[in-house]
Formats: C-alpha cells, structure tokens, sequence
C-alpha cells in the first residue's frame, strides 16, 4: 500500500493510524484471497484477525471495531469516492488512496469508539481526504 509517513493523521491512543494501516494492509491483503462468491462475515474475519493479533479483550473490542467499521465502509462505499485522485472503483475490486484512508479511519474510527455520535457524510469523508 501507499507509505503512511507523508500525512500527518491524529492518532486514536488505543490505535495509532500506523498499526491500523499495518492490519489494513494485511486484512485487505487476506480478504482479496476470498473467491467473489464466497459468502463471508465481515465481523468474524476481523474478529479472528485482532483475536490473533492482539492480546486483550479492549485491545479486540478497541482494534477490532475500528478495523471491520472502516474496512467495511470502504467495501461499501468506494464506488461514491471514484473522482479525482483519492479512489479508483471497478468491477473486480478499487484502488484508494492512503488519504481516503486516513480520512475514514479518523471519522469513521471515531465513531466505531464512541467518540462521535454521528456518522460523517461521504461529502464530509471526501474533504478531509482532499485536505490531506
């Protein structure tokens, strides 16, 4: 993926937006082995993905709700990001830029810890990919 060193992201102190494209990377990496066909939890893969990785039940909860939120708005939403230079959507899969990432990861992260109550806009997630 993109090197992660030339934005500067507010970290969350539970997960640093460095471990989180750390595991990004990897669960996007294992998700893209699944046949198209497989029918597949979203929620049980990145459950079984913190549970090997980390080692307490915050740091499941915490890494675990993070990873699958962003992981699965991405999944869901990339197609509505497809212009300009932050996503790329086509039939076999997308390509995003680290700054959508980031963009997802510091709102939607949010959310996933309970940190704001209200989901961003995709109009909200775009400008802060393009502020990066």
């Amino acid at each position: 993926m993109s090197d992660n060193n030339s934005i500067s992201v507010p970290s969350f102190d539970e997960y640093s937006f460095t471990d989180f494209m750390k595991d990004f990377d990897d669960l996007s990496a294992h998700l893209n082995t699944l046949h198209p066909a497989t029918n597949f939890s979203l929620k049980s893969i990145v459950y079984d993905f913190v549970t090997e990785r980390y080692a307490t039940n915050e740091e499941h909860v915490n890494k675990g709700s993070v990873l699958g939120s962003c992981t699965d708005f991405l999944r869901m939403n990339s197609h509505r990001f497809d212009e300009g230079k932050i996503a790329v959507a086509g039939d076999e899969g997308s390509l995003v830029s680290v700054q959508l990432i980031a963009a997802v990861y510091e709102l939607i992260g949010a959310t996933a810890l309970g940190r704001s109550a209200k989901i961003p806009t995709i109009e909200k997630i775009k400008e802060k990919a393009e502020s990066y």
